[in-house]
C-alpha cells in the first residue's frame, strides 16, 4: 500500500513539476476553444457559417476568462480590422454567457475574434467565420391590413379599395426597393413600405424589385380590386390562355371561357343568390359579338366580405386575328356588368411586349447596359422632372422601332441597343406639359402595333445633390468628405461654384451636368450649424443645405499597460508590476515602461506627478498627420538631442484608424518609496477625457528571482541557479559561500549543486553594512529518470559515474581528466590544460528535437540594457533541428535520448593563463545551442578512454538484443556514430567506448535489407554487424550480400571491432599511403582513410606496393586471414613447418601466393575465424576433404560470418 501511495504521489508531483515550469503563453499560443465556445457559428474556416443578412448577433459561452475584459473584432478575409474594437458585449454571468448585439459583416468571408483576459493574466482567443452574401431575398409581402400576399395563392387577396398600401420584407435591399417601378421607403429593419398603389378592377399585377450592393431580385404578387356594388372577374382565360389583367396574349387562342366572377356577400341572415351569368366576346369598337352564350356558376367561396363563384361559359370561341377585345361578362340578375380587355398578336406580328425604365445605365457606343430596371407605368399619373431617362423596349418581330411625343417637337430620344438586343430610347428633350410618348413597332409588310403612354414632364432646371439632405446632423467630421450631384435638365450654359460657411470654390461639370468635390481640406465642419452652397455662376439656380455637427464622440484612453524597462515585448508577463486595483500597480522595479491607447483624439497631454507635478508630454498631429512630440518637460530634455535617437525614449503612432495612437514610453522613473501618478489627458475637437495610472514603488529588502517560485519550486535537477535581488546590499552568503554580484545592479547568483531528493531548504544571509538579514526558500527535487531530468556532477575519483537510477554509467580510468577537444588525433592545440574538479551535465533530451529543458530562467541574460533574472521563458522546439533526431531509416530508439556536456576550454594561444572555462550546458542554452559549436575548441574531451553504458528498453526480448548497438551524435561534427558496444541482456544494458561528449541512444535495428533476409546462413551475422555499426549496406535497398569485400573496408571493420584509438593526420603528405586519402569522410562509404591509416600504423595491414595500399581491391580469403592474424595477434609458427601442418588440412595449399600467409592461414583455421569449404566425396572415399579457396574473393555475408567469429573470440558477445 505505501509503495502504491509513493508511485502515485511520485506522478504528481512530477507532472506538477512539468506544469510549474511552464511560463504563461501569449494568446498565439494558447488553445482559445478552451476558453470560449461560440453557440451559433462555425470555427471552421473551411465551413463558415452563410449568412444573408448583413448584421447578426455573436453569442456563446466563456470558461476561466475575466468577464470585463471580453471584446471582439471583425475581419475582412485580408485580415483588415473593420469593427468591433471597444465594444462590451451583454453579459450574464451567472450563466458565463456573452452576447454582441448588431455585428455589422463584410462581403465574403468575415472572421469574428473573441477575446478576453484570463484568470492567470493571459491573453486567450476564439475566432469564428461567417461568410456574408448581399443576395436579396423577399420573404413577406402584406397588405396594410396584414394579409399576406403569397406566391401561387390558391385564393386571390380581395380588396374593395381602389388604392392600397403594401408592406414587403426583404434581406439585403441597401440600394432601394421598387413596387411596380415606385421607390418604397425604409421602415427600420428589413421593413419597407409602399402608399398609394393605384388599382385597376380586377386582377393586378404587383412586380417587386429587391437591390443589393451587387445583386437584384424581382418577385410577383397578385390583389384583385373589387369595388363594393360591382361585378369583378379574376382567373379569366379561353381554353387554357389565361387574359387576366390586359394580358396581350399569341398562338392558339380557343376553348370556353371560365374564371371566377366575385359579387359583394349578403347581409347576414341573407341567403346568397349565385349569379345568372352572360358571357360574350367583342372585338374592340365593334357591337357585334363573336361569341355568346351562358355560363354555368359553381358553388360560393367566402373572401372576407365578398363571395367568388366560378363559371364556365356553355359556348367556345376561337380567336385567330390580332386586334384587341374584350370579354364581357353581365349577371342578368343584379344587371351588375363587367368588361375585361385583352389583346391578341399573331405569333408572327410585331407586338409590344412590354416597356421598361432602365436605371444605372452605362453606355459603350450605340450598346448600353443597367445595374437594375422596372416596367415603366402606363397609368395617367406618371410624372418626369428630369432627363435623361432610358426606356427599353421589349417587342418580337419588328423591324423598326420608334417613339414620338404627341406634341410633336422633333426628334426626343436617341436610339440604343440593350445587352440583350432590345431597342432602348435616351430621351433627352420632351415638350412641357401633358402628353403621350407614342412607341410603335412594325415590320416590312406594313403590320404594326402601338403603345400609348401618357406622361406629364415637368421642365426646370434645378442642382440635385446626392446623399446629402437639409438639417442633417453629422457625428464624425470625417464623414462629410465629398459633395456630389448634377444639374437636373442641364443645358451647359454657365458654371458653379460651392460655398462652405462663407468660402467659396469654383466646382467643374462634366459634360452630361454631373460634378463631384471631394477636396477634404475644404470640407472642414465646425461644430454646429454648416452652410452649403452650390449655384450656378449666373445665379439662376442654387441648393443650399444646413448641415449639422455634433460630435457624440469621446476620446477613449485605453490598455494602460505598465512593463519593466527594456522589454522587448512592452509587456510584463512575469508579474513585476502587481495589480491591486483598476489601473493601480505596486512593485519594487525602480522605473516602468508604460503604453496605452487612445481612441478619437486630436491631442494628447500626459502629466506625471513624481519629481514634481508637471506637464511631462504634449503629442499633437502635424498636418501631414504624422504626431509630434509639441510640449512638456520631455521636449525640453529631448531638444538639444538627435531626433533619430528619440525612441530610446518615447514613440508614438497611429493606432488603428488615423485619429487614434498608439503611445510607448520607454523608461519613467518611480521615486525610492512611494506614488508616481501619470495622467493623460486627451483632446478630441472641444472635448477633453482624462484617466489615471497610479504605480507605488516599495522597497523590499530582497527579491528572490531564481527559482521563481511557485513555477520552479520542483525541479528535476540536482542544481538551481540562485538569483537574489537586493537593494544596496554588500554581499549575501548562501551558507558559507559568497554569492557573485552583478557589474551593473543589485542582482547576487550563485549555482547551488548536491540537491538531495526530496524539500531542499536554501537559507542565505544578506549583509547591507552593519545589518544582516536572514531568509530562506524552499525546493523540491525529483531524482527521475524521464525526458526533462538532469543531472550535474564531477568525476569522482573512482571514475565511475551513474545517473538516472542508474540508466546511465560512465566507467572512466582512475586520473582521467578533462582537456580541450582536438580536432584530429595529432593536432596542435595551445595548451594542454587539464580540469579535474570540473562538473559534468548529463540530461535525458527529447527524442523529436533533443531540448532536456522546455522553459528556463532568463539568469544573465541582459536585454535592452536591463537583467533579465525571473523572466521565465519558453525553448521552443526547433523545427529545423528535428532532422538530426530522426533515426537513419532501417533503425529505431530503444532508449532514452542523453545529453552529456562537459562545457568547454577554449583555449586560444600557447598563453597559460589564455583560456575561457564555459561550464556545462544544456543543448539549448542561449548563445550556446548545440548546433552552433562546430569547432571542437567549443567541447572537452576525456583525457584517458572510458565506456559508456546505457539501459535499454527493458521489454525487448533477449533474442533481439543482438540487434541494438549506441549510437553517439557527434555536434562538432553534425553526424551520428554508431559505436555499437557489448550487450548484457540479462542487465538489458550495452556498453560501448565513451567517444566523446553530445547525444547518446540506444538503437535497434528495426528491419534490414531483403538480400540479407533471404541468405541461407548469414542473415543474424549480418544484422548483427548492422546494429553494432561494424559494416553498412553497399546500396540504398540492399545489403550487398555477395558483393566483394574489399581491402578498405576490412581494415576499417578491424579498427572499428578492436576499438583502437585513430591515428592519423589531416595532412595527406604524412599518411603511409598515396591512395586513401578523402578531402572529407563520406559516411555512405564502406571504408574510412582515418581507419586504414590506422590499421597501418599499428602494423594491422601492409600494402601492395611502396605506399599503396588499393583500398577498393577485392579481398581474396589469403589476404584477410592475414590481416586478421595480425589484428587478433594469433599465435604464428614457423612458415615450413605451418606450410606442412596446412597441406594435411587443405588440398589446396599450392595455391596459396605467398609464403608468409601460411602462418596466418593456419591460425585462423585453427581459431575456427576463417574454416576450408568440404569437397565433394570421391569415389572410394569416406572421410571429406577440405580446400582453404585462398584465391578465392571473399563475399560480404561471408564477411560478416566471420566478424561475429572474430567478436566470439574476443568475448564482445
Amino acid at each position: 500500500m505505501k509503495k502504491n501511495f509513493r508511485t502515485i504521489a511520485s506522478l504528481l508531483l512530477a507532472i506538477a513539476m512539468f506544469f510549474s515550469l511552464i511560463p504563461a503563453l501569449p494568446a498565439s499560443a494558447a488553445n482559445g476553444a478552451l476558453y470560449f465556445h461560440f453557440s451559433n457559428l462555425s470555427t471552421d474556416p473551411n465551413s463558415p457559417t452563410p449568412e444573408n443578412r448583413n448584421s447578426i448577433t455573436v453569442s456563446g459561452t466563456y470558461n476561466g476568462i475575466n468577464p470585463n475584459t471580453i471584446s471582439y473584432e471583425i475581419k475582412r478575409f485580408d485580415d483588415t480590422t473593420t469593427g468591433g474594437t471597444g465594444v462590451k458585449p451583454i453579459l450574464d454571468e451567472a450563466a458565463n454567457t456573452f452576447e454582441f448585439l448588431n455585428v455589422q459583416l463584410n462581403q465574403g468571408v468575415n472572421k469574428i475574434i473573441v477575446s478576453g483576459m484570463s484568470t492567470q493574466g493571459q491573453q486567450m482567443s476564439a475566432t469564428a467565420y461567417v461568410k456574408f452574401s448581399d443576395v436579396p431575398a423577399v420573404y413577406e409581402v402584406a397588405l396594410s391590413d396584414g394579409r399576406v400576399l403569397e406566391e401561387n395563392a390558391s385564393k386571390p387577396v380581395v380588396v374593395t379599395t381602389q388604392t392600397v398600401s403594401i408592406s414587403v420584407k426583404a434581406t439585403n435591399g441597401s440600394k432601394g426597393v421598387t413596387v411596380n417601378g415606385m421607390a418604397m421607403y425604409p421602415g427600420g429593419g428589413d421593413t419597407y413600405y409602399s402608399a398609394g398603389i393605384q388599382l385597376q378592377k380586377g386582377v393586378n399585377d404587383l412586380v417587386i424589385v429587391v437591390n443589393s450592393e451587387s445583386k437584384t431580385q424581382t418577385i410577383n404578387r397578385q390583389v384583385v380590386y373589387h369595388p363594393t356594388g360591382s361585378l369583378t372577374v379574376n382567373q379569366l382565360q379561353i381554353g387554357n390562355t389565361k387574359i387576366d389583367g390586359q394580358a396581350v396574349v399569341t398562338g392558339t387562342v380557343n376553348g370556353v371561357i371560365s374564371g371566377y366572377v366575385i359579387m359583394d356577400a349578403p347581409p347576414a341572415g341573407t341567403p346568397a343568390v349565385p349569379p345568372s351569368l352572360e358571357v360574350s366576346v367583342f372585338p374592340t369598337g365593334s357591337t357585334v359579338p363573336i361569341m355568346s352564350s351562358n355560363a354555368t356558376v359553381g358553388a360560393a367561396s367566402l373572401l372576407g366580405n365578398s363571395l367568388m363563384y366560378p363559371f364556365t361559359s356553355t359556348g367556345s370561341v376561337s380567336i385567330t386575328q390580332s386586334g384587341e377585345y374584350f370579354v364581357y361578362t353581365k349577371d342578368t340578375t343584379t344587371g351588375f356588368d363587367v368588361k375585361n380587355p385583352f389583346t391578341y398578336r399573331d405569333v408572327n406580328a410585331p407586338t409590344i411586349k412590354q416597356v421598361y425604365q432602365l436605371y444605372g445605365v452605362t453606355e459603350s457606343g450605340g450598346t448600353v447596359s443597367s445595374t437594375s430596371q422596372s416596367i415603366f407605368p402606363s397609368s395617367n399619373n406618371t410624372v418626369l422632372n428630369e432627363l435623361p431617362i432610358y426606356l427599353m423596349v421589349e417587342q418580337v418581330n419588328a423591324g423598326n422601332v420608334e417613339i414620338e411625343s404627341s406634341k410633336g417637337g422633333g426628334t426626343i430620344a436617341q436610339k440604343l441597343t440593350y445587352n440583350n438586343g432590345n431597342t432602348v430610347f435616351k430621351i433627352t428633350n420632351l415638350p412641357s406639359g401633358q402628353q403621350n410618348l407614342i412607341i410603335k413597332v412594325s415590320n416590312g409588310s406594313g403590320v404594326s402595333d402601338t403603345k400609348v403612354i401618357p406622361v406629364t414632364f415637368l421642365s426646370s432646371t434645378y442642382i440635385d445633390i446626392y446623399h446629402l439632405y437639409n438639417n442633417q446632423v453629422f457625428k464624425n467630421s470625417t464623414d462629410f468628405n465629398q459633395v456630389t450631384g448634377r444639374i437636373v435638365n442641364y443645358t451647359g450654359t454657365s458654371g458653379l461654384t460651392i460655398s462652405l460657411n462663407g468660402n467659396t470654390r469654383d466646382l467643374p461639370v462634366s459634360g452630361n451636368g454631373e460634378f463631384s468635390f471631394t477636396d477634404t481640406t475644404f470640407l472642414q465642419l465646425i461644430p454646429g450649424p454648416n452652410t452649403l452652397v452650390v449655384a450656378d455662376k449666373s445665379g439662376k439656380i442654387s441648393t443650399k443645405l444646413t448641415l449639422l455637427y455634433f460630435s457624440d464622440t469621446r476620446s477613449v484612453i485605453k490598455n494602460m499597460i505598465p512593463f519593466p524597462v527594456g522589454s522587448a515585448t512592452e509587456s510584463d508577463p512575469d508579474g513585476l508590476f502587481r495589480e491591486t486595483a483598476k489601473n493601480a500597480y505596486n512593485t519594487y522595479e525602480k522605473a516602468l515602461g508604460l503604453r496605452f491607447e487612445v481612441e478619437y483624439t486630436d491631442e494628447i497631454t500626459v502629466n506625471l506627478s513624481h519629481p514634481t507635478p508637471s506637464i511631462f508630454a504634449v503629442f499633437t498631429k502635424d498636418n501631414a498627420g504624422t504626431w509630434r512630440l509639441t510640449g512638456g518637460t520631455l521636449k525640453t530634455q529631448l531638444d538639444p538631442i538627435d531626433p533619430a535617437e528619440h525612441g530610446r525614449y518615447f514613440s508614438i503612432v497611429n493606432g488603428a484608424n488615423s485619429s487614434s495612437a498608439r503611445v510607448v514610453f520607454k523608461e519613467l522613473a518611480l521615486p525610492e518609496v512611494g506614488l508616481q501618478a501619470i495622467s493623460i489627458g486627451s483632446r478630441y475637437q472641444s472635448v477633453t477625457t482624462t484617466d489615471t495610472i497610479e504605480i507605488t514603488r516599495e522597497r523590499a529588502p530582497y527579491e528572490v528571482l531564481s527559482p521563481r517560485l511557485p513555477n520552479e519550486g520542483v525541479l528535476k535537477q540536482n542544481f538551481v541557479e540562485v538569483s537574489i535581488k537586493a537593494e544596496g546590499a554588500n554581499s549575501i552568503l548562501i551558507g558559507k559561500t559568497p554569492m557573485v554580484k552583478s557589474e551593473i545592479s543589485d542582482i547576487f547568483r550563485l549555482e547551488v549543486k548536491n540537491l538531495k531528493n526530496g524539500k531542499n531548504t536554501i537559507k542565505f544571509t544578506i549583509e547591507q553594512g552593519t545589518k544582516k538579514t536572514n531568509g530562506q526558500f524552499v525546493v523540491t527535487y525529483t531524482d527521475d529518470a524521464t525526458e526533462g531530468s538532469q543531472f550535474k556532477t564531477n568525476i569522482s575519483k573512482s571514475g565511475k559515474v551513474k545517473v538516472f537510477k542508474g540508466d546511465l554509467s560512465l566507467s572512466l580510468p582512475k586520473g582521467t581528466v578533462l582537456q580541450q577537444a582536438k580536432s584530429s588525433p595529432n593536432a596542435e592545440v595551445p595548451t594542454i590544460n587539464l580540469l579535474g574538479e570540473h562538473d559534468i551535465l548529463f540530461g535525458i533530451a527529447n527524442q523529436i528535437d533533443g531540448r532536456t529543458v522546455k522553459a528556463y530562467n532568463r539568469i544573465g541574460e541582459i536585454e535592452n540594457g536591463v537583467e533579465m533574472d525571473g523572466r521565465l521563458s519558453l525553448i521552443p522546439g526547433d523545427n529545423n533541428n528535428a532532422f538530426r533526431f530522426t533515426p537513419a531509416a532501417h533503425y529505431g530508439y530503444s532508449s532514452p535520448l542523453y545529453w552529456l556536456d562537459a562545457g568547454s576550454l577554449n583555449a586560444y594561444s600557447s598563453n597559460v593563463e589564455d583560456f575561457n572555462v564555459k561550464a556545462a550546458a544544456h543543448p539549448y542554452a542561449k548563445g550556446n545551442e548545440f548546433h552552433q559549436r562546430l569547432i571542437p575548441q567549443n567541447w572537452m574531451e576525456l583525457s584517458q578512454k572510458g565506456t559508456i553504458t546505457l539501459k535499454y528498453d527493458s521489454a525487448l526480448v533477449n533474442s533481439a538484443s543482438s540487434n541494438l548497438g549506441i549510437w553517439w551524435y557527434n555536434p562538432s561534427q553534425g553526424t551520428w556514430i554508431n559505436i555499437g558496444g557489448k550487450v548484457d541482456a540479462k542487465k538489458k544494458t550495452v556498453t560501448a567506448p565513451f567517444k566523446g561528449f553530445g547525444y547518446y541512444a540506444v538503437k535497434s535495428l528495426r528491419y534490414s535489407y531483403s538480400d540479407a533476409i533471404s541468405h541461407k546462413t548469414a542473415r543474424n551475422d549480418i544484422e548483427l554487424m548492422l546494429a553494432r555499426g561494424y559494416m553498412k549496406a553497399s546500396k540504398t535497398d540492399a545489403f550487398g550480400v555477395y558483393d566483394p569485400m574489399t581491402r578498405g573496408e576490412l581494415a576499417t571493420i578491424i579498427v572499428k571491432l578492436l576499438d583502437i584509438p585513430l591515428d592519423y593526420d589531416t595532412d595527406k603528405n604524412k599518411l603511409t599511403f598515396d591512395d586513401i586519402y578523402q578531402e572529407s569522410v563520406v559516411n555512405s562509404m564502406q571504408w574510412d582513410y582515418r581507419y586504414i591509416e590506422t590499421a597501418a600504423r599499428k602494423g594491422i595491414i601492409r600494402g601492395i606496393a611502396p605506399r599503396s595500399f588499393a583500398p577498393n581491391m577485392e579481398l581474396t580469403r589469403e589476404e584477410a586471414a592475414n590481416m586478421i592474424a595480425r589484428a587478433l595477434n594469433l599465435k604464428m609458427g614457423e612458415i615450413e613447418k605451418d606450410k606442412a601442418a596446412l597441406q594435411k588440412q587443405f588440398e589446396d595449399v599450392g595455391k596459396i601466393k605467398s609464403n608468409y600467409s601460411y602462418p596466418a592461414i593456419l591460425a585462423v583455421s585453427k581459431a575456427g575465424i576463417i574454416t576450408g569449404v568440404a569437397n565433394s566425396l570421391k569415389e572410394g572415399e569416406k572421410k571429406p576433404t577440405y580446400n582453404f579457396n585462398p584465391d578465392a574473393v571473399l563475399n560480404r555475408a561471408d564477411t560478416a560470418t566471420i566478424v561475429k567469429r572474430m567478436m566470439n573470440k574476443l568475448k564482445m558477445m
